[in-house]
C-alpha cells in the first residue's frame, strides 16, 4: 500500500514557533533602537552642557583675572571691580547663571548650581562636588613688593 499524499506542508507548530522567534527578534532590535537613540540625546544634551559651562566660566576667569577687587555679596553673588571702574556683577539663580556689566545681562540656563567664595586674589567656585579656583592677576601684582 502506498499512502495517498506526502506531507509537503508546514506544520502549524513549526510556523508559530518561527513567529514567535521573529516576535522575540524585533522586540530585541526596538529595544536596541531606542537604547542608541537615546544615548545619542543624553551625549548631544551634555555636550551642549559643557560648551554653556566652558563659555561662562571662561569669561569669569578672564573677568576675574583682570579684577581690582572681588566682592562676595552673596554665595551665589560676587561683585568684580575692574581697573576701568566698571562694576562686573555674577549672579547664580538655580541653574541659571548671569553676568551683568554696563547694564547689559548675558545669562546662561540649564548649568550645575554654582555658589562663589573668595580669599583675597582668588575666587573660588563650587559646582556640585568640584571647586575651580580663579586668581586676579591685578590683585596679585598689587600685593607683591
Amino acid at each position: 500500500m502506498t499512502p495517498l499524499h506526502k506531507n509537503r506542508g508546514i506544520m502549524l507548530m513549526e510556523l508559530l514557533a518561527t513567529l514567535v522567534l521573529l516576535a522575540v527578534l524585533a522586540v530585541l532590535v526596538g529595544q536596541i533602537f531606542i537604547t542608541s537613540v537615546n544615548t545619542m540625546q543624553n551625549a548631544t544634551k551634555r555636550e551642549n552642557l559643557l560648551l554653556r559651562t566652558d563659555a561662562a566660566i571662561s569669561l569669569l576667569r578672564r573677568d576675574t583675572w583682570s579684577a581690582e577687587k572681588i566682592t562676595i555679596a552673596e554665595s551665589n553673588h560676587v561683585n568684580l571691580n575692574m581697573p576701568s571702574g566698571e562694576l562686573i556683577s555674577w549672579q547664580t539663580a538655580g541653574a541659571t547663571l548671569s553676568r551683568t556689566a554696563n547694564a547689559q545681562t548675558q545669562s546662561w540656563s540649564d548649568l550645575p548650581e554654582i555658589h562663589f567664595s573668595s580669599d583675597g586674589p582668588t575666587l573660588t567656585l563650587r559646582i556640585q562636588n568640584d571647586s575651580l579656583t580663579l586668581i586676579s592677576q591685578t590683585m596679585l601684582q598689587r600685593r607683591s613688593p
